[in-house]
């Protein structure tokens, strides 16, 4: 325990010394990003002018959370979801043109209190890459160490930035680009587990193509080879799908993504390996307008195949790689995206408010589940034995977020989940309330 006080005052000690030097830094707004459509940056510096080559920045995000009728849901989630959690990072960036560096560390827990199986080691590496630019191959660069990726809006490869750790990737990325026009990259990772050391049993590559031939019009191509032995099932999957970004007036904006799952599943003590197709499809229309403030409506609809025939020798439920899960199942992050299916609508409005701008979120959900199929949470199989799909519960989820140019944002958010009649008699599960409020300072 001294140990771990010890390390946690010296993180705070090297923010602090962060928070005198460094500049003030623009945050970006995930949730805005992901419901408008449009993909979400890397989380990665920009060049930096040859005059600076170096840059620290840090952040100190803060939640408290508390909730009722939560340890019905599924086992741990209760101590997962209600506390006092902090997250800190402290980064440094170099970039002298031909060459580039980051190094970011982070410590998170519940103020002291290392999460079990989410965070074991109270201070980490988060990021601790090198990049190599090649100049006469163009926009050309190679990374190579800890990576924090994103692709897209974070469904299939996200770094997960609504989680107490987040996402980070052990490995090497190519990346080659093409007047802003086309981008590619090429990886082999592993997953970092928690903020301690990379899993070495699961192995992601493949290739990430991103085109926007115009500002109205982009595409995203992706083939992403998954070699899962960190489980009872031994995985190897290939992950093949494309998204479609399309903005054809300023007011309206669509977002489309699908993939298909093929490969292998053996089952511990089982010699033979079973069959694996499985697929996925996702897709949002949002308009805008200004009727008073700015404000927009959605429809969401988003469907992950399930195994609605488990006699038989083909793995059809959908295996999640590493995506951003706030953004695809919301604010409590309770259900799997896996055998489900969801559709519903999102509503939100924004308007300046004390030097920054107050964002209010309203998303609302319909859930489902193939009936032959295990829940995707809950602890258990199906309910009942009848075939299709069945109604497991409805969701809401209300954000109220004031965010400012000078890198603080004040989250405030309720979450609600109402099991359906069938769901709340076999497992127990009653309305359950989420509480969450979050400051996040960066500097």
């Amino acid at each position: 325990m001294a140990m771990r006080a010890a390390t946690f005052g010296t993180a705070w000690v090297a923010i602090a010394l962060a928070t005198a030097a460094a500049p003030a830094l623009a945050q970006h707004d995930e949730a805005a990003l992901a419901m408008a459509g449009a993909p979400a940056a890397d989380s990665e510096p920009a060049a930096r002018p040859a005059a600076e080559p170096y840059r620290l920045d840090a952040e100190l995000r803060l939640r408290g959370a508390a909730g009722r009728r939560l340890a019905t849901l599924a086992p741990g989630f209760a101590a997962k979801s209600q506390g006092w959690f902090q997250r800190s990072r402290l980064g440094v960036s170099f970039d002298r043109g031909d060459l580039a560096a980051r190094v970011q560390l982070q410590s998170s827990s519940a103020f002291g209190v290392a999460q079990p199986g989410t965070d074991p080691v109270a201070l980490g590496l988060q990021q601790g890459w090198l990049r190599a630019r090649v100049p006469a191959l163009g926009e050309t660069w190679v990374d190579a160490g800890r990576l924090a990726l994103q692709y897209g809006v974070g469904r299939q490869i996200g770094h997960y930035d609504f989680d107490l750790v987040g996402n980070a990737f052990d490995g090497v990325r190519v990346h080659y680009g093409l007047g802003g026009r086309l981008n590619v990259d090429a990886l082999a990772v592993k997953l970092r587990r928690a903020a301690g050391q990379p899993d070495l049993e699961r192995n992601l590559s493949g290739a990430y193509l991103t085109g926007r031939p115009s500002d109205a019009f982009g595409a995203d191509l992706y083939f992403l080879y998954l070699q899962d032995g960190a489980s009872a099932e031994d995985a190897a999957l290939l992950t093949m799908g494309a998204r479609l970004d399309l903005t054809p007036v300023s007011w309206l904006a669509a977002d489309l993504e699908a993939a298909v799952q093929i490969g292998e599943v053996t089952v511990a003590n089982v010699r033979e390996p079973q069959d694996h197709l499985a697929w996925m499809a996702s897709g949002q229309v949002v308009v805008t307008g200004k009727v008073g403030v700015d404000m927009g409506l959605a429809a969401i609809g988003q469907v992950f195949s399930g195994d609605d025939q488990p006699v038989d020798r083909t793995r059809r439920a959908w295996r999640p790689l590493y995506p951003s899960r706030d953004r695809l199942v919301g604010v409590l992050q309770l259900l799997e995206p896996s055998n489900l299916l969801q559709v519903g609508g999102t509503w939100h409005a924004s308007l300046p408010v004390w030097e920054g701008t107050l964002r209010a979120e309203l998303d609302v959900r319909q859930n489902r589940a193939a009936a032959a199929g295990p829940l995707p949470g809950f602890g258990g199989g199906a309910l009942g034995s009848g075939q299709g799909w069945a109604t497991i519960g409805r969701q809401a989820d209300l954000r109220l977020r004031w965010g400012s140019q000078a890198g603080r944002e004040l989250l405030a958010a309720v979450a609600f989940f109402a099991p359906d009649a069938a769901l709340a008699h076999e497992r127990n599960v009653q309305t359950a309330v989420l509480l969450l409020l979050q400051w996040t300072a960066s500097f």
